[in-house]
Formats: structure tokens, sequence, C-alpha cells
């Protein structure tokens, strides 16, 4: 059984929800900001970037896949704000520790 047609980029059924994905980046994002608040710079900068690049993965696929829903593109937009200030501020507090 196929679920991809090579005529189409689009996948018949999606391999994962846009939902569960969007849950997922939510969780790496929020353990970066925990490891901001507990000083561990090295995991909000590791988490803070995974966060990002799911995040943006997480913008496409609702885009292309659950039709631009804009509650779920906005919840990637929060994965994606809080991504950016756990890895930008455990970037910095690596570079000081240096």
């Amino acid at each position: 059984m196929i679920d991809f047609d090579p005529g189409s980029e689009k996948r018949a059924v999606p391999p994962i929800g846009a939902f569960n994905l969007i849950l997922i980046a939510i969780i790496i994002a929020v353990i970066g900001l925990v490891c901001l608040i507990v000083k561990v710079a090295v995991g909000a900068a590791v988490f803070g970037a995974a966060g990002l690049v799911l995040g943006g993965y997480c913008m496409g696929y609702v885009h292309k896949h659950a039709g631009g829903d804009r509650k779920l593109l906005a919840l990637s937009g929060v994965v994606l704000f809080i991504s950016v200030i756990a890895f930008m501020l455990g970037f910095v507090d690596l570079a000081n520790s240096l």
C-alpha cells in the first residue's frame, strides 16, 4: 500500500497529526525554557535550537496538510517565539561562561 502519489507532492494521509506535532514542539520549547530557568545554558541552547527547527517545520506542515488552520499556525508561532527566547538567552549565557 502506497500512501504517496508520485504525481502529487501531498501525502494521501499525513503520517502524524498537525496538532500532535505542535504538542511535541511545545514540549521541546518548554524544556528549553526550563533549562534556561535552572541555569543550564547548554540545554537551553540545544532545546531552543531543536524547537526552532521543529517549529518551522510545523508551520510548513500545517500550511500543507492542515489547510492553513489559523489556530494551529498561531500555536506554531508560539513555539517559535518560546524557542527563540530559549535559544538566544541560552546561547548568550553559554558565550558569557567561556
